[in-house]
């Protein structure tokens, strides 16, 4: 009990002693990947490895870079440096063209994307970029671009719903319904068989757009 005044004691109970976690005395140095993807672009770049090499390790710190520590600009700059290592890879032109638009460095997200629609070695690579390219229209506001683009996507690759659908897509947007419902049933077409879902729904949009339309009616009377 503890009595107020002046004179007053107050009693503490020692504390216990308590055993502190000794430190190992030697310490594992800290994983930086970062450093070693940069020690390991250094490495091949002193022994002239082939750039495709190089490029393999920049995608890798781009991944790096956005997953790990969120830096859009970093990553975007790591994938450029791929790019340069390694020009005939389409998919990192592609990445580096929309990472470049989410920067808002449009001149460099088109050359990126036309470097793949224009020079590509295969059709499919071509409209891949084609479809790029609309993508970066869409953003900048130039839907008369887009629609050229998607064109020439599907003149590419003939064999490909995707610039179908988006092409209906636009011209549904401008009023251009006759378009729009000639695109929605392109897509159908190319998804019948493969994912009939998709291909109905393409059905069902085309037939919504003019029900008045007794072809447009038994397509997707059919698709049901």
């Amino acid at each position: 009990r503890l009595t107020l005044g002046v004179s007053a004691r107050v009693e503490v109970e020692a504390l216990p002693q308590v055993e502190l976690r000794r430190w190992p005395s030697e310490r594992k140095a800290l994983q930086d990947p970062l450093r070693e993807l940069e020690l390991q672009v250094a490495r091949l770049e002193e022994s002239k490895s082939e750039g495709r090499q190089r490029a393999r390790v920049f995608v890798q710190l781009a991944a790096l870079w956005q997953t790990r520590i969120g830096s859009l600009e970093h990553a975007t700059r790591a994938l450029r440096e791929a790019a340069a290592a390694d020009p005939d890879d389409t998919q990192v032109l592609l990445q580096t063209a929309r990472q470049c638009g989410s920067l808002g460095q449009a001149s460099l997200a088109l050359a990126y994307a036309r470097a793949v629609a224009f020079t590509a070695g295969t059709p499919a690579e071509r409209a891949a970029g084609h479809r790029v390219l609309a993508e970066l229209y869409v953003t900048q506001g130039d839907a008369d671009r887009s629609v050229e683009a998607l064109s020439e996507a599907a003149a590419e690759d003939p064999d490909n719903p995707e610039p179908h659908e988006l092409l209906a897509q636009l011209q549904c947007e401008r009023g251009n319904a006759t378009l729009a419902i000639a695109h929605a049933q392109r897509a159908a077409l190319g998804y019948s068989g493969r994912a009939s879902k998709r291909s109905l729904g393409w059905h069902a949009l085309a037939y919504g757009w003019d029900p008045s339309d007794g072809v447009l009616a038994e397509n997707y009377r059919n698709a049901l």
